[in-house]
């Protein structure tokens, strides 16, 4: 769903020209000194809607850690070691996909279904 909506609202931006963050730069290719210009990389749309879904998305991986026993400090840890060593997003994505652990975790009950 997520993927789904900031596609679209990408889309939104792209045509209605609200994208920001325009960027430029110089590259050399066969000899020959070229220019790349970005017209934005980011839109309004699409950074009101991350800015809204930033907490609730933070619950929900905190929430997946602490279903397979982890804490969710792992989600500061992860995005640290990912600017860092490029490592630590997938630690994150494996903690994501470990099984639930059976019963009440250190973290409280599972979620009723």
């Amino acid at each position: 769903f997520f993927v789904v909506v900031i596609i679209v609202l990408s889309a939104i931006d792209a045509l209605l020209g609200w994208q920001y963050g325009s960027y430029s730069f110089d590259y050399t290719m066969n000899d020959e000194v070229k220019r790349y210009e970005s017209d934005g990389f980011a839109g309004i749309l699409t950074s009101i809607f991350y800015l809204l879904s930033l907490l609730p998305l933070l619950g929900v991986m905190a929430r997946r850690l602490h279903d397979a026993g982890h804490s969710g400090l792992w989600i500061i840890w992860g995005y640290l070691l990912s600017i860092a060593c490029c490592i630590g997003f997938v630690i994150l994505v494996v903690f994501w996909c470990q099984r639930s652990q059976p019963g009440d975790t250190k973290y409280g009950p599972p979620p009723a279904a």
